[in-house]
């Protein structure tokens, strides 16, 4: 063994490069902590990062996690790490592979990948008949209950990003046509099994394409002029008259780019004159909207899509509320919102981006909501 070791000893030409190599590499492992990051929250990638572990707990006894810990710690805040995640996404990009999260398309467009992202753009996913009829049981029950209390109800269905800009999805084909998707199976039973006025907004913004981005393209949601057709289309569902903005050509990056950091490249139309007057707690899960010059009043129910519709509906009602809701089961029909629905609106919104509709129908109606 000795003999063989000896065998594989550095000529001496090669010892002063080798002594370099070695300083350099020793040397690099130190530039990792020369400036680790103390932020609490990472926008970008938005999330809050790992806290400092301690060798001490508060009870004064030896922490035995303080390993694991540190090693989240220092992945989230070493030098260097924003360059390295660069890095990896534009290697990832190459291979149209994306990330966990994100579907890198065609021409800077980026796409939501999950809650069954991919299968749905492919029209795949087939919503079974007993899952659709507990989901109209829900909707029903909903409906009755507005009706017993003189408030109507409407049900909007917002299409994903990719049934409207499917163009650009690369290396992922339909298997079937949109009028299969999940959207319009569920809204199709639902007119074919009730009399629910439901709308699903997918021709609306398919019409109006040619207008200006009605999506962000390094975002999941709608632009505000992708709203304002929605406006229009849900005003026109109500029967109510539909007032006109004027917008201008605006730039700007969105939630799928802080995931998934490429090319900046957001281009889309604002309005000019379109001006609010609300207030929102700390998280915005609710939001409140006031308009002294018009009247009646509506209570919106949905995902994060409906702050692209509060400006346009806060310029045509009295009071505007928005619940920014989580999907529990009897959503949203617990004691404290079925209050603030009976006295303070007139008409009832659900509404929910089309990702979303397999978690509508788990909900259940509460057997206890009578008054």
């Amino acid at each position: 063994m000795l003999n063989y070791l000896k065998k594989l000893r550095i000529p001496k030409k090669y010892k002063s490069i080798d002594g370099i190599m070695l300083a350099v590499f020793f040397i690099m492992l130190w530039i990792p902590m020369g400036n680790i990051s103390d932020k609490g929250i990472d926008l970008q990638e938005n999330r809050t990062l790992a806290t400092k572990p301690k060798l001490l707990m508060e009870n004064n006894t030896l922490n035995y996690n303080l390993g694991e810990q540190f090693d989240k710690w220092f992945n989230d805040r070493f030098f260097g790490r924003r360059y390295l995640l660069a890095l990896h996404n534009k290697i990832n990009q190459l291979h149209n592979n994306g990330s966990k999260k994100v579907i890198v398309g065609k021409d800077g467009w980026l796409f939501y990948r999950l809650n069954n992202g991919i299968n749905n753009f492919a029209n795949r996913t087939t919503l079974r008949k007993e899952k659709m009829e507990q989901g109209l049981k829900y909707l029903v029950s909903l409906n009755n209950w507005c009706k017993e209390h003189g408030k109507e109800f409407y049900y909007v269905i917002i299409p994903d990003k990719n049934k409207i800009y499917g163009e650009y999805f690369a290396n992922i084909k339909k298997e079937r046509s949109d009028e299969y998707s999940i959207g319009h199976q569920f809204v199709n039973y639902i007119k074919e099994n009730s009399d629910i006025k439901v709308l699903y907004l997918y021709d609306t913004l398919m019409a109006n394409k040619d207008k200006g981005y009605l999506y962000y393209k390094q975002n999941t949601h709608w632009t505000e002029l992708g709203a304002y057709y929605g406006y229009k289309a849900i005003m026109e569902m109500m029967g109510r008259s539909v007032k006109e903005y004027e917008f201008t050509n605006k730039q700007n990056i969105g939630d799928l780019y802080n995931l998934f950091p490429i090319n900046k490249d957001e281009s889309f139309y604002k309005s000019t004159k379109l001006e609010t007057n609300c207030m929102a707690n700390m998280d915005r899960t609710e939001i409140w909207c006031l308009n002294m010059q018009e009247k009646d009043r509506i209570a919106f129910f949905g995902d994060s899509f409906i702050e692209g519709l509060l400006p346009f509906l806060n310029d045509n009602f009295n009071q505007v509320r928005s619940f920014y809701y989580s999907y529990y089961p009897y959503f949203p029909f617990t004691d404290a919102y079925v209050e603030l629905i009976k006295d303070y609106a007139d008409i009832i919104v659900l509404e929910n981006v089309e990702r979303k509709i397999p978690v509508i129908l788990k909900l259940h109606f509460p057997e206890n909501v009578t008054n």
